[in-house]
């Protein structure tokens, strides 16, 4: 967690030498390694860089999490933009790491609550689940993130509902897909749900700009 260059003063700090991308590159190649590991203790930093936002630009913090990168090491202003590139994409990584360790990992909320991270507050994580439990995220039910099969989305596309009559059985051909993971098919009339284009605005927003909850109409199974 690089202690001692979160317990630095103004005055020990490193100069960072930047390139015309505004990338570090000195003064040595080891204070560069560093730098880039104390921007991903940033990024998992769950104050600095809370979890509870779907999009990272939509964080409230990011110019208290640049005002401590700048505490910690003098950074030219030409730098802002790839330090919070950087931050930026250790968040993301971060992120998909702990839905993974902490949501796929155990079936019940009751179970993860009771491996919650110490890292995380309450509210945050109480929003996470409400996330992970909401149509949004269902697209992402994969924890590997890997797109889903063709005989996935045939399965999914054609499930019954209940109450309704059907006049043909689907079941067998549902079982030979399974049998036949490789078959190509041509699926009409089928899309899936797109994320919404503007995190920051939209109504699964986990919480707003004046860190108010918002509604996101997900099923969540409150622990008592």
């Amino acid at each position: 967690m690089l202690p001692k260059v979160h317990a630095r003063t103004r005055g020990e700090r490193e100069v960072i030498v930047l390139n015309s991308l505004g990338q570090s590159i000195g003064p040595t190649c080891e204070i560069v390694q560093e730098f880039k590991q104390f921007l991903e203790t940033v990024a998992r930093d769950s104050e600095l860089a809370p979890l509870n936002y779907i999009k990272f630009p939509c964080l409230p913090t990011l110019d208290k999490m640049w005002e401590y990168v700048q505490k910690k090491y003098m950074v030219p202003e030409a730098g802002r933009e790839w330090v919070m590139q950087a931050i930026n994409g250790s968040w993301k990584d971060h992120k998909c790491l702990t839905k993974k360790n902490f949501f796929y990992a155990y079936p019940t909320d009751a179970l993860r609550w009771f491996h919650k991270p110490d890292t995380i507050s309450e509210p945050q994580f109480r929003e996470l689940l409400q996330y992970w439990h909401s149509k949004v995220a269902e697209k992402q039910q994969d924890p590997d993130k890997q797109e889903p099969s063709q005989a996935r989305i045939y399965k999914e596309s054609r499930k019954r509902k209940v109450g309704r009559t059907y006049l043909t059985n689907h079941e067998n051909i549902a079982e030979n897909i399974d049998a036949n993971p490789g078959i190509n098919l041509v699926i009409p009339d089928f899309s899936i749900p797109s994320a919404p284009k503007d995190a920051c605005s939209a109504p699964y927003l986990l919480l707003d700009q004046n860190r108010q909850s918002s509604k996101s109409g997900a099923t969540f199974n409150q622990v008592t």
